[in-house]
């Protein structure tokens, strides 16, 4: 009986150390996110969740909150797919596809770094390269329809360039 209570008490305490590194993530993204109250200063836009392709229009709101992003979890592509943005609003191209090509490297599968990363190019007249981006971020998600339909239209586009 003493085993079994043991064992209970090294399960109860390992989910109760689980529940908490999850809790602290979480709230460590949400001081990082462009509407919390520790960014409400800086931008009076909602909260909007990053798996969405938000809009930031001010480059030096964007570069901070990724940059915040980071301080929590350097691995976490959000953080450098936010500041690839906030390169591409400066028009910096090849600047931003370095940080893009950053966000894959820690996450392969980042469908909105293929995603902005195919913006990088599209807007730098690399249509071509811009094309293969658009079409690995909706390969990575399938209900990706944004990159989706920036695939299709780009691809139309070249088509008929051709």
């Amino acid at each position: 009986m003493s085993r079994f209570l043991s064992r209970m008490t090294r399960t109860i305490s390992g989910a109760l150390l689980l529940a908490g590194l999850v809790t602290s993530m979480a709230e460590a993204m949400q001081d990082a996110l462009p509407g919390s109250s520790s960014a409400m200063s800086e931008t009076n836009s909602s909260i909007t969740p990053l798996s969405q392709p938000q809009e930031f229009t001010d480059w030096k709101t964007a570069r901070k909150t990724g940059y915040r992003i980071l301080e929590k979890d350097k691995r976490n592509p959000d953080g450098w797919i936010v500041i690839g943005r906030s390169y591409l609003i400066q028009k910096k191209y090849k600047k931003a596809v370095k940080f893009f090509k950053k966000a894959l490297k820690y996450n392969p599968h980042a469908s909105r770094a293929y995603f902005w990363k195919g913006q990088a190019f599209e807007q730098w007249g690399k249509l071509d390269e811009a094309n293969n981006e658009y079409q690995a971020a909706f390969r990575a998600d399938p209900h990706f329809q944004e990159a989706r339909d920036a695939w299709t239209r780009l691809d139309s586009k070249i088509s008929t360039n051709q």
